[in-house]
C-alpha cells in the first residue's frame, strides 16, 4: 500500500520523486489550470488513441453502490457509458473534493503491472482505491474545451490487485475509457 508522505505544489514542468515503502513513485506536476481550458488539440499528453476510442460506440455499464462481488473491468480501449446513482446510496472510500449529487463504483483489474489511464468524457471526479487507501495518480491532465475527452488520469497499477474506481459527478451517465500506457 502506498501512503503519501506529504503534498507539495510544484511549478510547471517539475517532477517529484518520492520513495514510499521501498517503491519509487513519480508524480508529474499538473500544468496550470489556464493551460487546461483548451480543446482536444491542447493536450500535452499523447491522447490520440483515447480520442479515437472514445469516438466509438460505448458499452453500457451500471455502477455499483457498494463494493461486493462484481466482475472487474479491464483496460481494453472499449468506451464505457457508466450510469451513476444518487450519492447518498453509494459508499465511497475516498471523499471527493467536490460535492456532487451522483456517484458510483466500478471494479477494476489490470492484466500486468504498469501505467494505466482512466479517461472521462465529462467533468467527473475519479479516484482509484485499493482496500481503504486511495491510489495516488502519477499524471493528470484535462482540457475543458474538448467535448470528447475532458480529462485523463494515469495510475501505476499492479496485476492481481483488486481496485475500485470511485466516480462522483453532476451527471447520471459518464463516458469512461481505460487504456494501458504499455501500448
Amino acid at each position: 500500500m502506498n501512503i503519501p508522505l506529504c503534498s507539495w505544489t510544484i511549478g510547471m514542468g517539475l517532477c517529484l520523486v518520492v520513495v514510499v515503502q521501498g517503491e519509487t513513485v513519480m508524480a508529474q506536476a499538473s500544468r496550470p489550470i489556464d493551460e487546461m481550458r483548451g480543446n482536444c488539440d491542447h493536450y500535452a499528453l499523447d491522447v490520440q488513441t483515447e480520442l479515437a476510442a472514445m469516438a466509438g460506440a460505448p458499452r453500457n455499464l451500471t455502477a455499483l453502490t457498494e463494493r461486493g462481488a462484481a466482475p472487474p473491468i479491464s483496460p481494453n480501449r472499449q468506451t464505457l457509458l457508466v450510469t451513476l446513482h444518487h450519492r447518498e446510496a453509494v459508499t465511497l472510500v475516498a471523499t471527493p473534493k467536490l460535492s456532487s449529487p451522483n456517484a458510483g463504483l466500478v471494479a477494476l483489474s489490470v492484466p500486468e503491472d504498469g501505467l494505466y489511464r482512466i479517461s472521462a468524457g465529462a467533468a467527473v471526479w475519479i479516484e482509484v482505491a485499493h482496500g481503504q487507501a486511495r491510489v495516488e495518480p502519477t499524471q493528470f491532465e484535462m482540457q475543458t474545451g474538448c467535448a470528447t475527452l475532458f480529462k485523463t488520469i494515469q495510475y501505476r497499477l499492479k496485476k492481481g490487485v483488486g481496485y475500485w474506481i470511485e466516480l462522483s459527478g453532476n451527471m447520471t451517465d459518464v463516458t469512461l475509457l481505460l487504456s494501458s500506457e504499455t501500448r
